[in-house]
């Protein structure tokens, strides 16, 4: 058994003991062989968008990938597909809908009329937007934290009348929730900004962010394993940093960093090997007395966790 497995079953026979209800359950790696999937008497389904993550288990195509996400599906329950799912998958879950007959509430928000939705702010630190009558704001930066809030919004009206959860409650919910490591600013000024962006999908939405928002003059402090996207890391970010320095040694696992700054030099972007602890100094002195610079940590969850657990 994996570890996932062993900690999956002990946890659900804490529920048990505590009678908890409801339960939240994230699947561990994809879906349709996924542990997580033995539970049946399920209310809601909620499906996110398709990266290209895990490729080794759940295939090297997005037609792969979705059919084992999708495979969580449950008669009787609702499913919720996030505006930013994608084509393939969404067609997979509305097939099964047909099939079986059953609920099925798509989120594809029409921005063509703000009747619907429209987007109000967005930038590192939080996002706001109306829907459907409602105003709504998250705790969290970039722009695809309301594609995330959104269907966190469908999710809870899907269980709103059985456990009596409120438009208020969900405001707070979304105001106060945050992930360590996730866009988190960890100093305004200078602005630091720590991301744990690994994969193709959330190393496009950092380098979108960073580009929609005009975080420049920006120095990147970025760290991989060699089981991340480096090479389109190197492509996709190299565009919106001045200059790069590169660390190992958050993790066993991590690429060493010469080879990280040749990836980021083969794209035109300046890179330096620094020892990790020494990045954010370095990172410090190459910002000084350039107005408005900022720092912008990612490449690994590894590296944003040294971080957090080693900051003063």
């Amino acid at each position: 058994y994996s570890q996932f497995e062993i900690t999956f079953a002990i946890a659900m026979l804490y529920f048990t003991w505590v009678q908890a209800e409801p339960i939240v359950l994230e699947t561990g790696v994809g879906g349709l062989l996924d542990c997580t999937n033995i539970v049946k008497n399920v209310k809601a389904c909620v499906f996110t968008s398709i990266g290209f993550d895990h490729m080794t288990v759940l295939g090297d195509t997005v037609e792969k990938i979705a059919a084992q996400k999708a495979g969580i599906a449950k008669p009787g329950a609702s499913l919720i597909c996030s505006p930013d799912c994608g084509e393939v998958l969404f067609r997979l879950l509305n097939d099964y809908a047909d099939r079986t007959g059953k609920t099925h509430f798509p989120i594809v928000p029409d921005t063509a009329h703000e009747t619907a939705f429209r987007e109000l702010e967005c930038d590192a630190a939080h996002t706001m937007f109306y829907y459907l009558g409602d105003v709504y704001r998250t705790g969290m930066g970039g722009r695809y934290q309301i594609s995330n809030a959104l269907t966190a919004i469908e999710a809870a009206k899907a269980l709103w009348s059985e456990y009596s959860v409120t438009t208020e409650a969900i405001q707070r919910g979304l105001a106060e929730t945050y992930v360590p490591g996730r866009m988190q600013i960890l100093s305004e000024k200078p602005l630091i900004l720590l991301d744990g962006a690994h994969n193709r999908d959330g190393i496009l939405r950092l380098a979108e962010m960073l580009r929609e928002k005009a975080v420049s003059p920006a120095v990147g402090i970025i760290g991989m394993t060699h089981a991340d996207a480096a090479d389109y890391a190197a492509q996709t970010l190299g565009a919106c940093f001045d200059s790069v320095l590169c660390v190992d040694g958050f993790t066993p696992n991590a690429m060493p960093a010469e080879t990280l700054c040749c990836l980021f030099e083969k794209y035109g972007c300046h890179a330096q090997s620094v020892p990790l602890s020494e990045a954010l100094t370095a990172a410090g002195n190459r910002c000084s007395g350039s107005s408005g610079c900022s720092i912008v940590i990612c490449g690994s969850l590894y590296l944003a966790s040294w971080f957090l657990n080693n900051k003063e």
